[in-house]
């Protein structure tokens, strides 16, 4: 559990190299070119690159939830939620029941939570539903009530206060993502954002909303002074919303995964929990450590599923031979999904890198386009590389024949992983 990602500078270079000024110079370049890039890639998949936002970085999976819970005390106008598993546990329980008590104080209370995702209890949710909040089951399972393609879900987790502030990030409602209640539980990665980017969510959310009820929502309201995510950095920041809830944008996250790698100078830092590319995107991995790029892959030495590991460790070998780095996170289920590319943008969401992710499920990401928070999310990835065994190319080759099998024929299942 040696090396890291400070060994090298921002630019492939030692950073004690660079004197003060030459560093920010490098950095500002950079900044620019992202910029330029964003934008482009934003006219492409109708996501604006918005400026003027303010953004909180929650590092693992219990800030993100306790912002939430803040988020929804303090609310008092509206409270939108999309969320994949809701458990009825201690953690999915009490956020029903904060949000039950801002309906009783005249908050419009609006859920959509996946039905297969939360599948093994929603006694709570109906309970929130008969104090007054609109609760909605995205593709709800029976005979008689499934529609559309049952293998798409909405993975999304998104919590958004008085349209003016929101939460995004990997985390669930449930016990294992809260790590103020247990600390060993799943690994995960959150922003709170305030600013011009919130009414694009809060549009999104509205976009999902009508597309399950056919019910249209009124538009965002304007922005509550004085209201900001808990934990805000300094400055303000340019962030874009990449969902692809529209029509014609499905492919969305899976361009944005293409433009980073293709685009990349220097370095891209990347944490997914269920990293399954396809055979294309394992050659823009490639193809981008080839030309020189330091790629870094933080990946689940343990996982809540195993399939998807064994297909993961299938993608190994050319991503090895071209010099991609692996590590795997060791003790704790890593359930982030997070990536920094050349110290200039961060990338944070419910996105992984597989099929289920970029075919069939609804997703949602942000790009902050901010040296700072990309400086303290690649921070909280040095922690992770500290806790992770690094892959070696000898040591993957010479694997058990039976493992071999297994990964071969786990990534030919990939489509439905």
């Amino acid at each position: 559990m040696s090396g890291g990602i400070g060994s090298r500078g921002a630019i492939g270079e030692p950073e004690a190299a660079d004197s003060g000024r030459a560093r920010w110079l490098r950095l500002s370049r950079f900044r620019q070119y992202w910029r330029e890039k964003l934008t482009t890639f934003g006219s492409k998949v109708h996501a604006p690159l918005r400026e003027g936002n303010r953004v909180a970085l929650y590092e693992d999976g219990g800030n993100v939830l306790e912002a939430c819970r803040t988020l929804i005390t303090e609310a008092r106008r509206s409270i939108d939620v999309e969320m994949y598993i809701w458990a009825e546990d201690e953690t999915g329980v009490e956020i029903a029941e904060l949000l039950g008590a801002a309906v009783a104080r005249g908050v419009n209370v609006r859920v959509l939570y996946d039905a297969v995702g939360s599948w093994e209890g929603t006694y709570h949710l109906q309970e929130l539903r008969a104090r007054g909040a609109e609760v909605v089951a995205f593709h709800p399972v029976g005979p008689f009530a499934f529609r559309g393609n049952p293998n798409s879900r909405n993975h999304r987790k998104l919590l958004i206060a008085d349209d003016t502030v929101a939460v995004v990030g990997s985390q669930n409602f449930a016990n294992e993502y809260d790590t103020l209640r247990i600390p060993g539980g799943f690994r995960d990665v959150g922003v709170g954002l305030s600013g011009p980017v919130v009414e694009d969510l809060a549009r999104d959310f509205r976009r999902v909303f009508r597309r399950e009820t056919r019910k249209a929502l009124p538009p965002p309201h304007p922005p509550r002074a004085g209201f900001e995510p808990p934990a805000m950095l300094g400055e303000p920041a340019s962030v874009q919303m990449v969902s692809g809830v529209k029509r014609g944008e499905r492919g969305a996250m899976r361009a944005l995964y293409l433009t980073i790698l293709r685009q990349a100078v220097t370095e891209i830092v990347l944490l997914n929990a269920y990293f399954v590319p396809s055979l294309r995107l394992i050659g823009a991995f490639v193809r981008a450590a080839r030309r020189g790029v330091r790629v870094v892959l933080v990946l689940p030495g343990m996982s809540d599923v195993p399939l998807a590991q064994a297909a993961m460790r299938f993608t190994y070998g050319p991503l090895l031979a071209a010099g991609v780095e692996i590590w795997e996170r060791q003790h704790r289920v890593l359930h982030a999904k997070a990536a920094v590319v050349d110290r200039a943008i961060a990338v944070v969401g419910s996105a992984n890198l597989d099929a289920r992710s970029f075919i069939h499920n609804l997703e949602l990401n942000v790009n902050v386009h901010d040296s700072e928070l990309a400086a303290r999310l690649l921070a909280t990835m040095e922690k992770d590389i500290e806790q992770s065994v690094r892959i070696d190319r000898a040591s993957h080759v010479a694997r058990p024949l039976a493992e071999r099998v297994l990964s071969f024929l786990a990534y030919l299942l990939r489509y439905w992983l």
